[in-house]
């Protein structure tokens, strides 16, 4: 090794340098490191949040489909359900005439009962509906569809300007099942009708709007 004093002085000066430097790039590449790792940490926790508010906003929106669900089948099981419960009452002796009749028409008889008899259903059910006793009224409470469901409404025209509704219990591509009041000859009581497919006469499918309870 070179014994030089001045020499030596250098050396260590530019040993002393290169290794001021080392630590500088140490310094600066660990910073470096940290500053990434954090905009890393960051971001994961930008996105686990993100993650967190879309599983909230699903599950949220779940519980809300669920709750209109079972709001909407409670709502048609209710004016099914009372529906039913008026299966085997209407007219006693005389066409359009008897107590059951008034109880359905508001004190009225000695006309066609059967848009009496939904009025009554819905009214039981808690339909914030007009109390009507016009078949073809129900056309204008509500939206038409293409496939009912238990509780939807089957509206029928008749002769001339008269209509018909029902109550509908049953539905699939072979068979639907109405309930309806006033249909064949007197004295009629409120029962259940077999269709195959859906009825020649059939004015529309109604679904309710207006409100259960």
């Amino acid at each position: 090794m070179n014994s030089n004093p001045e020499f030596t002085h250098h050396y260590h000066k530019d040993l002393s340098l290169e290794q001021k430097a080392a630590e500088e790039r140490i310094v600066q590449s660990t910073y470096k490191a940290i500053t990434e790792q954090i905009d890393i940490d960051k971001e994961v926790q930008a996105a686990k949040s993100r993650a967190r508010a879309a599983i909230i906003s699903i599950i949220v929106a779940t519980i809300v489909i669920i709750a209109v669900g079972i709001w909407w089948s409670v709502a048609h099981a209710d004016i099914v359900s009372v529906a039913r419960q008026e299966i085997g009452h209407g007219e006693f002796i005389f066409d359009n005439y008897g107590p059951d009749v008034a109880r359905y028409m508001q004190g009225r008889q000695g006309q066609p009962w059967c848009a009496g008899f939904v009025s009554y259903c819905l009214s039981r059910a808690g339909y914030k509906l007009p109390y009507t006793l016009q078949a073809r009224k129900f056309l204008q409470y509500g939206k038409h569809v293409r496939k009912p469901e238990p509780g939807d409404l089957a509206v029928f025209a008749r002769e001339g300007q008269g209509g018909h509704v029902g109550i509908v219990e049953h539905y699939n591509k072979d068979k639907i099942i109405i309930i309806e009041g006033n249909a064949g000859k007197a004295p009629v009581q409120v029962r259940r009708i077999e269709y195959n497919g859906t009825p020649k006469n059939l004015l529309a499918w109604v679904r309710l709007t207006g409100g259960a309870r």
